[in-house]
């Protein structure tokens, strides 16, 4: 029972991750992507210990009033826990060499997130069943990816943007932390806001949203995935002699 547990847990974080992982015409090291899940798992301490702080003055359930929700959600938890993800990935590869391609940026970002979401996956699991796992792999697990790319495709923006020009990377910097924390914040708070007050126009919308970025995230994996260069113009794909 134990194992099983496990597995749904591991499951989808690894299918996901294999996912990302081939679309990438020109691998990143491995080494570097095991160190940013590693630290997207230990992230969860530090992050669940913020949330539960600013929970005290931000509760993100049973709210009456969505509006309320929303920026009760984003302070305690939309931003903190993108901003824990952006932080690892920002420091650990945004300078780094091995950075140089449009897509390498949604790679790094999904290996940080899905380390989160892995410790995250595997504590709702063992508390509350297999049931909760099934429905984590079908949203939640795939939600943490999603915030992923938009961070990743932001921040790979932001670099392109600072090698070409320093006066305009610093928007795309700022948005590769403000949309992942949106689109976080408006995942939990539909969800939450639904439990509340179970509405079926709320769970209908709660479903476009998730289907809606799926989708989006889907379009820019293919598109970013897919460019032939890297950030100084070589062609993609190509190792070089250092």
């Amino acid at each position: 029972m134990m194992k099983n547990l496990l597995y749904i847990s591991l499951l989808p974080v690894v299918l996901l991750l294999t996912y990302i992982y081939k679309k990438d015409v020109d691998k990143e090291p491995k080494g570097l992507l095991i160190k940013i899940f590693v630290f997207g798992c230990i992230s969860c301490i530090p992050i669940a210990i913020i949330e539960t702080i600013i929970g005290e003055f931000f509760p993100s359930s049973y709210i009456p009033s969505f509006f309320i929700t929303l920026v009760s959600v984003f302070v305690g938890v939309g931003f903190v826990e993108e901003f824990g993800k952006w932080i690892i990935t920002y420091k650990n590869v945004y300078k780094s060499n091995e950075f140089n391609h449009p897509y390498d940026g949604i790679v790094y970002a999904v290996f940080a997130s899905l380390g989160f979401a892995a410790v995250e996956n595997v504590l709702y699991v063992f508390s509350y069943g297999f049931q909760i796992g099934l429905y984590r792999a079908v949203l939640s697990v795939p939600s943490h990816m999603v915030d992923a790319v938009f961070m990743g495709y932001f921040l790979a923006k932001s670099k392109k943007e600072f090698i070409d020009d320093k006066q305009e990377y610093f928007g795309s910097l700022l948005l590769s932390i403000l949309v992942p924390s949106i689109t976080h914040t408006i995942y939990d708070a539909i969800l939450s806001y639904y439990e509340l007050t179970g509405s079926s126009l709320v769970f209908a919308f709660f479903w476009i949203f998730v289907i809606g970025s799926y989708i989006v995230a889907f379009k820019i994996i293919c598109s970013q995935s897919k460019q032939k260069l890297n950030f100084d113009n070589t062609e993609a794909g190509i190792r070089r002699e250092v």
